[in-house]
């Protein structure tokens, strides 16, 4: 059952709550056809749809999602290589070129999105303990604000993920802090720590049926062994990682991602999805149209790169076929290979496909056609638990111990035995497996930049535009032009 954000959170558009954003004469105004705060915030009810909200703006929806999106998260990387859909569109195209500059749409529209859900957020952390104690569960006031927090720390972090320097967020916007400045780094990572920290603390080890999907304490966990480990502290993204409980890997790797055992014991968090509308609204996606090629109907942005196909051929399984993960991330042409549940071979013996395409997050021929997809979309599974664990125990020197955690990666895929334990054979087998289990998540970018090796793995890559990446100018967006033009604490 599917967390109930797919209705709850309507709850807030149709109140009419001012969350998006506004200019400084806005602030100020009192629409007398609006709910005010102090009647909204007088509920658990109205508490839970706040809360709700806040989820739906994790993320943009609808065709956007491919876009705005997928597009920084995916065309950068050596796991795809850019196709006519891309390709025939500058503003598609100069992201995964690196031709970008600070004026690109793209940008100007993610850092938006982002920005106005942390307005969201904030407002949530700022107003959730005001509500009466007799008129909401302490529990679930406890869990809101930890959830909130949580939000908040993921919005942070993806913006830090691709911009060097971001403006801090830590108030609802007003009339006194509409323009703040950049902040540097390490401040960042340090405002994202606690957050996640505190939400560890607040949140509930676990949901029941009716709430799959919202964050838990291993959530907060997970992220925060992330922070911990983009900073480099090892040790203390070790101990964020063991504090995780009850989460294990899926047997059926490929179910991950057609919508048939969404918020499963590996899901550490995954943003709910569904192509249901509800009152004229709905939380759906474009990605199996992003994903899917032109020859599946799908909108032919991208195919899984040369890379990734050698990359994936170099093992077999101790049965001598085919790493697991190859078949269920990739259709091409082997009696093995299937598209939709049907053999995929049938359509390159055909030449409807003349080359490998990607199948993740593509449920069916009408979340393809439609560009109105409802499966969930991962921001963390156990096996990345697994291998950022591994990193950070091998970067500890203690390499020896991250052996077993690459081997439960490796066994669900079909290999055998990985035993090297000296630190550099440790290192290059995580970085290989993410490589491989992650192909197609919109997360091989941001690890050869955190790794340093993005120039030298763009380079060998089939990847079109790979002699524009430059180093450091390109691991990080630059600032969108409009927030320069328009803020005057950034100079």
């Amino acid at each position: 059952m599917k967390l109930n954000i797919k209705s709850i959170y309507i709850l807030i558009a149709l109140l009419g709550i001012g969350l998006s954003s506004c200019n400084e004469d806005s602030l100020e105004e009192i629409s007398p056809d609006k709910i005010t705060m102090a009647d909204f915030w007088t509920n658990e009810a109205n508490a839970k749809g706040a809360i709700m909200e806040a989820y739906q703006n994790l993320t943009m929806n609808g065709w956007k999602f491919g876009e705005y999106e997928m597009n920084p998260m995916y065309y950068r990387g050596d796991d795809v290589r850019m196709q006519s859909g891309a390709t025939d569109w500058s503003y598609l195209e100069e992201i995964g070129k690196f031709t970008y500059r600070n004026t690109s749409g793209v940008l100007a529209n993610y850092w938006w999105q982002k920005y106005r859900s942390l307005n969201i957020a904030n407002w949530v952390i700022a107003n959730i303990n005001t509500v009466p104690s007799n008129k909401i569960d302490a529990d679930q006031q406890k869990y809101i604000f930890g959830e909130a927090l949580f939000i908040r720390g993921v919005l942070h972090m993806q913006l830090l993920k691709n911009f060097k320097q971001i403006v801090l967020k830590k108030n609802a916007t007003n009339k006194d802090n509409l323009n703040e400045p950049l902040v540097d780094r390490e401040t960042a990572w340090n405002f994202i720590v606690e957050d996640f920290k505190q939400a560890a603390k607040l949140l509930p080890k676990k949901w029941d049926a009716a709430n799959l999907g919202r964050a838990t304490q291993n959530s907060a966990n997970g992220f925060l062994g992330k922070a911990y480990l983009y900073q480099k502290n090892y040790p203390l993204a070790h101990t964020a990682f063991t504090n995780i409980s009850g989460a294990d890997l899926v047997d059926d790797y490929e179910s991950l991602f057609n919508a048939t055992n969404e918020n499963s014991i590996e899901s550490i968090f995954e943003v709910q999805f569904t192509s249901i509308s509800t009152g004229g609204m709905s939380k759906s996606h474009s990605g199996a149209s992003t994903m899917a090629t032109g020859d599946f109907g799908g909108w032919n942005m991208f195919n899984p790169s040369q890379k990734l196909m050698d990359a994936f051929v170099v093992e077999k399984t101790t049965d001598n076929k085919y790493d697991k993960r190859l078949i269920a991330s990739i259709a091409f042409n082997d009696p093995e290979a299937t598209f939709l549940g049907k053999s995929a071979q049938s359509y390159f013996d055909d030449n409807i496909v003349p080359k490998p395409c990607y199948k993740k997050y593509i449920e069916s021929e009408n979340a393809i056609t439609s560009g109105d997809s409802g499966t969930n979309f991962f921001y963390m599974r156990y096996a990345d638990v697994l291998l950022m664990d591994a990193e950070a125990l091998a970067e500890d020197n203690k390499a020896a111990l991250a052996v077993p955690l690459i081997n439960r990666i490796r066994h669900r895929a079909g290999l055998g035995e990985f035993n090297k334990t000296d630190k550099a054979s440790v290192i290059a087998e995580i970085r290989h497996q993410r490589f491989l289990e992650f192909n197609g998540e919109g997360m091989r970018f941001y690890d050869i930049v955190r790794w340093d090796i993005a120039k030298q793995e763009l380079l060998s890559s089939d990847k079109p535009g790979k002699v524009n990446f430059k180093t450091p100018e390109h691991n990080y967006f630059p600032v969108p032009n409009g927030e320069i033009t328009n803020n005057p604490s950034i100079k």
